[in-house]
């Protein structure tokens, strides 16, 4: 058996909520992070879920590692603007 275990998922937004803000800074900012992403694999009758919380087992094909992207998206749907 394999398991993929993808840990937590966070989203947050840095919105500006003035117009002048906007104006300054026209992209909207991102970031995504994934903690403790890992892959076990695992015979039947194994007890996979005990390892889960390790941060090393025979088990782990991958062990738990952590994620972040950052990215911004262009409020202003302005062809002046670079993508």
């Amino acid at each position: 058996m394999i398991s993929l275990d993808l840990g937590k998922m966070r989203l947050n937004s840095f919105f500006q909520l003035s117009l002048d803000e906007v104006m300054k800074k026209a992209y909207e900012k991102y970031k995504i992070s994934l903690t403790s992403v890992q892959v076990m694999y695992a015979k039947s009758g194994e007890d996979w879920k005990s390892m889960r919380s390790k941060p090393q087992s025979p088990m782990h094909v991958l062990q738990p590692m952590s994620l972040s992207v950052n990215f911004n998206k262009a409020i202003l749907q302005d062809h002046k603007l670079p993508k």
